[in-house]
């Protein structure tokens, strides 16, 4: 795991988004296309989730984990990433309802 960051509902995530995810990738030499898609993805999914007019109900906190190859060189490579997606949706549980995002950073095809 690279970094988590947890929102709380009604909480200003404004900004904490960016410096966040600045700060997990700081060690990686990612592409800026590929950051600002990330960031783009996790902000959609943050409002859309956070809304208290979700379709599925307002979520108490969405929690976001970054995960990615650790001790891996990227040299001659390029990078992807896929979204997993995870909500609390048992209504037999009592605590307050969640929602988790899961970002996997992961080296694609070498690059010629």
């Amino acid at each position: 795991m690279l970094g988590q960051l947890k929102l709380i509902a009604g909480s200003n995530a404004d900004g904490t988004i960016n410096e966040w995810l600045m700060n997990t990738l700081s060690d990686f030499s990612l592409p800026s296309d590929l950051v600002s898609r990330l960031l783009a993805s996790i902000e959609e999914t943050t409002a859309r989730v956070l809304s208290p007019d979700s379709i599925d109900g307002p979520s108490a906190y969405l929690e976001i984990a970054v995960l990615g190859p650790a001790g891996q060189t990227s040299k001659g490579h390029t990078w992807g990433f896929f979204r997993v997606e995870k909500a609390s949706t048992d209504s037999q549980i009592e605590g307050p309802k969640g929602h988790c995002i899961e970002y996997y950073l992961y080296l694609d095809k070498k690059t010629e």
